[in-house]
């Protein structure tokens, strides 16, 4: 059964269904050479939509066998599929495409400069979702993911194409569709294991904390809370599932340090899942989103700025400043800068309009990074430089034009429906401390104990880290050891001062019982 098992790549073996199981394609310079009978991708070519509503130039970058080809049969043009990129067109919609939908051309494709001048890592624009990318490491991911393995997925009832590589498990690479169950994100290759697990499944909404719900608009929407940690295998499915939506993002396999925010429609049958966020329990950089994604099927309806305005809530709740993780891909640079715009547009018209208003006002009162408003103010126009000094326009008319420019404000989010704390990071918690014993004849020896930081104020100065807390008859070495450390450290005092005249009440540890 090819069921996804618990932790990264521990699924079953599947079963060799040569009707889901496609080849992998083996990209070449030239496909003429590599593949017998194959069309050349020398020249540009016109590919026809999938609607079938216009011819678009492209450019071919691999072949693949179709299904039902005898691998030992002599081949033809229309033996293969083919994977096609657009011209000037973001690689999402890079498809496989079969003969019919080709017209062949005679411009040739410009071949790349052998040497190509190195681009250093902060030539990119911080806001680029190239950012974090040097040159070499940007040919180097666009090489190794430039196919797609998995051509589309069901979610529950709904089938959506997937725009990029993601590195599944090897057994569940090359396959026409996988089915993922939307309540726990299991996935699968046959839909009759879907199907079988459907039936098992008690799960009805992620599983995690509800932390919001609003009932009062057209759809019933909640917000879960996931803990990576207590909850690895759907973090991990999930970002997998994601990874086929976004390009330049990390998979992590530790989900431990991520908490897990999700959208979800509710009905009579459960919560479903429509997006989500993910956030660092405890970011240096004060990053309150690591990842954010309204899964395709669900777009263009308010709710990528819909988390983006609670991800800001839930630093409001903080208080402190936040800002997304880089890079953003393009549609999320979009949605950041357009929340930016009508958030800092709302503060201001919030103001008299002889208001005189400093960056760090703004970003106290929104939340926002200081250098994201800056960057939001240029983009929209909204600050000029005169005289070395920068000069804020605030006409209100001159306002509204450019919030209605922004596009829809999305869903709002109903700050009294939030019923969150913010996460606390645990550090009274296990530390792999590396204490020296000095022995004259043996030299240092280091023993690794663990302990609890409340336990080690409550240690006794004289005591010895790896001691057992049972009374047991000392070795001659031991009692020498201390009778040395009696006489050579000073007698311990309490918290008021007074001699401590029996050392051995305080409370002895050892690795083993903590």
């Amino acid at each position: 059964m090819a069921s996804k098992g618990k932790g990264k790549g521990k699924a079953s073996k599947i079963e060799q269904k040569a009707t889901k199981k496609k080849t992998a394609p083996q990209p070449q310079q030239s496909l003429a050479l590599q593949y017998e009978g194959a069309l050349d991708n020398a020249c540009f070519i016109d590919c026809m939509l999938k609607n079938g509503s216009k011819f678009m130039k492209a450019r071919i970058l691999g072949a693949r066998l179709r299904f039902g080809i005898d691998p030992m049969a002599p081949k033809k043009e229309d033996s293969y599929d083919y994977y096609v990129h657009y011209e000037g067109e973001n690689r999402r919609w890079d498809e496989w495409v079969n003969i019919s939908r080709i017209k062949m051309t005679d411009e040739l494709i410009p071949e790349e400069p052998k040497k190509q001048q190195k681009v250093k890592q902060n030539d990119f624009n911080e806001y680029d979702e190239h950012e974090g990318f040097d040159q070499d490491a940007l040919n180097s991911h666009l090489e190794h993911t430039k196919f797609k393995t998995i051509e589309s997925v069901r979610l529950g009832k709904i089938d959506m194409e997937s725009w990029y590589y993601s590195p599944f498990p090897l057994n569940y690479q090359n396959v026409e569709k996988l089915y993922f169950c939307e309540y726990c994100m299991n996935f699968y290759i046959l839909e009759s294991e879907m199907q079988r697990h459907q039936k098992s499944c008690i799960l009805r909404s992620p599983p995690g904390d509800e932390i919001y719900r609003d009932d009062t608009g057209p759809i019933s929407i909640s917000m879960y809370e996931v803990d990576g940690k207590k909850n690895s295998v759907y973090a991990e499915n999930l970002s997998y599932f994601s990874k086929l939506f976004l390009d330049h993002k990390n998979l992590y396999w530790n989900m431990d340090p991520f908490l897990f925010y999700i959208l979800c429609e509710n009905d009579d049958e459960g919560s479903h899942i429509v997006g989500y966020f993910s956030k660092d329990k405890d970011s240096k950089d004060n990053y309150n989103l690591s990842c954010i994604l309204i899964f395709p099927i669900h777009q263009r309806k308010g709710y990528g700025k819909f988390l983006i305005s609670f991800s800001y809530e839930l630093s409001s709740i903080e208080d402190k400043v936040g800002t997304p993780e880089r890079p953003l891909s393009d549609l999320g640079r979009k949605s950041y800068l357009s929340w930016w715009c009508q958030r800092i547009i709302q503060y201001i018209e919030s103001k008299p309009e002889d208001y005189s208003f400093s960056v760090e006002e703004i970003s106290r009162g929104t939340y926002i990074l200081e250098k994201d408003i800056l960057y939001t103010l240029e983009q929209k126009g909204l600050v000029k430089y005169q005289g070395g000094n920068s000069i804020l326009l605030t006409d209100r008319n001159y306002l509204k034009k450019v919030f209605k420019e922004a596009g829809h404000p999305g869903i709002p989010v109903i700050r009294e429906n939030i019923h969150w704390v913010p996460y606390k990071v645990n550090w009274n918690r296990e530390y792999n401390i590396r204490q020296p014993e000095y022995d004259p004849f043996r030299g240092s020896n280091y023993t690794n104990v663990f302990l609890k930081p409340s336990a080690i104020s409550q240690m006794n100065p004289n005591q010895n880290l790896a001691s057992s807390s049972k009374k047991k008859t000392p070795s001659k070495k031991v009692a020498q050891k201390q009778a040395q450390s009696q006489l050579q450290t000073p007698q311990s005092k309490n918290l008021n001062g007074q001699d401590n005249q029996d050392g051995n009440q305080d409370e002895h540890l050892s690795s083993n019982q903590v």
